[in-house]
This record gives structure tokens, C-alpha cells and sequence, in this order.
């Protein structure tokens, strides 16, 4: 990512690779962390989560994360016609390092010790693809309907809402804190 541009009304701002082993996140800072589209491009996907996690300390700050889902329709299909081709966008961009279905960034979360308060589907980027028009909107319409029915086939993005469980650490340190016979130094 560049650098903002609209400097001035950024309070605060971090420019990070987070393929480094540990980045300093101060995760427990936050009331809620945005990772929209940013799992499927680094190296280690499950040990960043994992470490944001640990990062977290005993708080529980809500992480909203939108991954694209390669078990979408129009990629099934591509696949039953032997086409598997990278691109410059969307679900097979040539900067995935990892290709998640519902079912993967699930596992994924549930493993590193998040529990999934919230998951839904996203349709497809109708009007990006073909114009804002008549047709994309019923697109998007069709499309909406149909995840409803069927949200792992018919949906482009996954995207969830969830939360870290508290560290075995975290929770020692609290219950000490709060024991009756914990004194101050």
C-alpha cells in the first residue's frame, strides 16, 4: 500500500510488512481491525491471525475480514471446462498466495482461536465487470437472491465478523488481578 494521500486527515498511520515473522501490531488498541481483502495475499495467513490473536492480549476486538471464494460458481465452472487462468483482478489475481472457500477461512479463523460471531456472502462485482447499468443491477439482484439459497456456491467474497478468544495467559493475569488476595506491589 502507498502512503495516503490525504495526510491530513489521517491521525494515525503505519506502513508494515506483514509477511515479517511477529509484526507490532498493537492489536489491543483497537475496538475493531479491517482486514478486507488481506489474508489471501500473505505468505502465512494462519500464523498472522494466530499472532494478532496472541497480540490481543485478553481483549476481544471485533475483526471484520472479506476474503475472495475460489468455490464461487463462475470459477467451478471454469474449472469443470479445464480453465484454472491467474489474472490482473478478481478471484484468481496473479497476488493471491492462498484461495479460500467458506469452509477454509472458517477452519482457518477457528484454528488460530477466533470464534465466528458473523458470515455472509458477497456478490459478484457485477457493475465493475460490465458497467453500472440495467443489467448489472438485475446482476446483482439475481445474485443476492441466489446466496441467500446457496451462499458458498453463489458468492464471490465470504466476508465475517469475529473475535479472538482470550489466551490461557490473558486469563491467568486477569483472574490473579481480580483474586481477593492480589495486593499492589
Amino acid at each position: 500500500m502507498e502512503d495516503p494521500k490525504e495526510v491530513k486527515t489521517i491521525k494515525y498511520f503505519t506502513k508494515m510488512d506483514l509477511n515479517i515473522p511477529n509484526p507490532p501490531i498493537d492489536i489491543e488498541r483497537f475496538d475493531y481491525v479491517l482486514l478486507l481483502d488481506v489474508l489471501e495475499h500473505l505468505a502465512e495467513p494462519e500464523k498472522f491471525i494466530y499472532h494478532l490473536r496472541v497480540k490481543a492480549n485478553g481483549k476481544t476486538p471485533k475483526f471484520i475480514i472479506s476474503v475472495p471464494n475460489i468455490g464461487f460458481l463462475m470459477m467451478r465452472l471454469q474449472l469443470l471446462m479445464g480453465r484454472f487462468s491467474y489474472g490482473v483482478r478478481g478471484i484468481l489475481y496473479l497476488g493471491h498466495r492462498m484461495l479460500f472457500t467458506f469452509k477454509i477461512i472458517i477452519r482457518l479463523l477457528d484454528q488460530a482461536g477466533f470464534k465466528i460471531i458473523q458470515h455472509k456472502g458477497l456478490p459478484g462485482p457485477f457493475p465493475l465487470a460490465i458497467g453500472l447499468n440495467s443489467l448489472s443491477k438485475f446482476l446483482l439482484m439475481v445474485n443476492g437472491f441466489l446466496i441467500k439459497i446457496l451462499p458458498k456456491l453463489f458468492s464471490y467474497q465470504c466476508i465475517l465478523i469475529s473475535s479472538p478468544y482470550s489466551i490461557p495467559e490473558a486469563l491467568l493475569n486477569s483472574t490473579v488481578q481480580n483474586s481477593p488476595d492480589y495486593k499492589d506491589g
